[in-house]
């Protein structure tokens, strides 16, 4: 007791104050829904989970299958979307706001292919839902009884598996931005249409209902591997990118930083509780401390900064005149880094690589793969001038960007 400085009175006052931080914590933690604290208990069909009622299966069988893939973690907007042919959004937990759905209705006017398994009516306005009961148990669905013929997403299926729950009514809303274009009914049941096709524009939207035939415990049962099949087929059609919307599962983009810990923390409902656990314990240590006198001053050896470092060894390439062999470095680090997102090997070819990078963002690096070679494949030795080794290596850097961020 003596050793920290705490009496027995204030000892027990902090086991007080802990034992009640720590019963509020409980009691916030069991009055919180499943589905907001994270639980395996519900349904978060996203493909960072791998438990039973996510699509991380689905997410590694396309990739093996070859289709390009990526994560969006971003909004809708026209840049976002830009460079995917399809979007699999599964079960959003967020609503598409009104100004991402009119972007996303232009992406699919110009052609772009939506997946959309919705867990309420959103975006919203498009169609009408009927039924939300997602614990039943699964049941067949046989062709030519509820399962349509004569539809690539149908064909080479006999029986489904899917569960009573989420229903679209055949009819579109009257004010829907979709009314009046044509719709293809694919699969239904006594309760409603499980999925159906809507053709608007130079695009598709297929609308299911139940996750369950692309879900980790679904996607291995009777002809569910089919439909999951024949929807990366219907997704992937060129440039052939298919994304998987994370940011309305609540994956968004975030910076790594301090100030971006706290709010993650304090964003959920467990946040307050282990602040108010972080604040008494700092307390406790405040009080417990042993105060020896005002603090001395530091003495700082002054260190060479990286700037000086780098300055040096660039001066130094210049005056050798190699600057050449710099530049190669550069250019095998961009293009390990862009082969990457284009899903290309790390030895493709320059025109390849360049002629994948013009497709997907409209820029032309080219030239500055072949500026640091004359076709022999070794760095040029003679160099080259400071500002045309500034000027590629911002091409590089802007198309590598452009490529991370699906912007141009």
């Amino acid at each position: 007791m003596k050793a920290t400085g705490l009496s027995g009175t204030d000892w027990l006052l902090v086991g007080v104050t802990l034992a009640m931080a720590g019963a509020a914590a409980l009691l916030a933690y069991a009055a919180t829904p499943a589905e907001r604290r994270g639980s395996g208990a519900a349904e978060i069909p996203s493909s960072f989970f791998n438990d039973k009622a996510g699509v991380m299966a689905i997410y590694r069988v396309w990739d093996r299958l070859g289709h390009p893939l990526d994560r969006l973690r971003r909004p809708y907007s026209e840049q976002t979307l830009a460079a995917y042919s399809g979007l699999a959004v599964l079960r959003p937990r967020r609503e598409i706001s009104s100004r991402e759905a009119s972007d996303l209705l232009r992406w699919v006017a110009d052609g772009g292919r939506l997946l959309l398994c919705p867990r309420q009516a959103t975006p919203i306005g498009w169609f009408a839902l009927s039924g939300t009961n997602h614990e039943s148990e699964p049941q067949p669905a046989r062709r030519g009884e509820q399962i349509i013929a004569g539809d690539p997403l149908t064909d080479g299926i006999e029986v489904l598996l899917g569960r009573p729950g989420v229903r679209f009514e055949e009819k579109l809303p009257a004010r829907s931005p979709l009314a009046g274009q044509e719709v293809k009914v694919l699969w239904k049941d006594a309760s409603g249409v499980v999925a159906m096709r809507i053709s608007y524009q130079r695009g598709q939207i297929i609308l299911l209902g139940d996750i369950y035939p692309l879900s980790n415990i679904g996607l291995g049962e009777l002809d569910n591997p089919v439909l999951a099949a024949n929807l990366a087929a219907e997704l992937a059609l060129p440039p052939g990118v298919i994304a998987f919307d994370e940011y309305h599962h609540g994956f968004e983009h975030r910076d790594v930083s301090s100030v971006a810990i706290v709010k993650m923390i304090l964003a959920h409902e467990r946040g307050w509780a282990v602040a108010q656990l972080a604040i008494i314990g700092l307390l406790a240590l405040w009080h417990a401390t042993v105060r020896f006198g005002p603090a001395l001053d530091v003495r700082r050896t002054h260190r060479r900064r990286h700037a000086e470092f780098i300055d040096a060894a660039a001066t130094l390439l210049d005056s050798a005149g190699a600057t050449g062999i710099a530049y190669a470095t550069l250019v095998r680090h961009y293009r390990e880094r862009m082969a990457r997102l284009c899903h290309l090997p790390p030895d493709t070819s320059d025109y390849e690589l360049a002629s994948r990078v013009r497709q997907r963002i409209g820029i032309d690096i080219l030239p500055a793969l072949e500026a640091h070679s004359h076709g022999s494949g070794l760095p040029d030795s003679r160099g080259m001038s400071r500002h045309k080794l500034q000027q590629y290596t911002q091409v590089l850097q802007r198309a590598a960007e452009a490529l991370e961020h699906a912007t141009t």
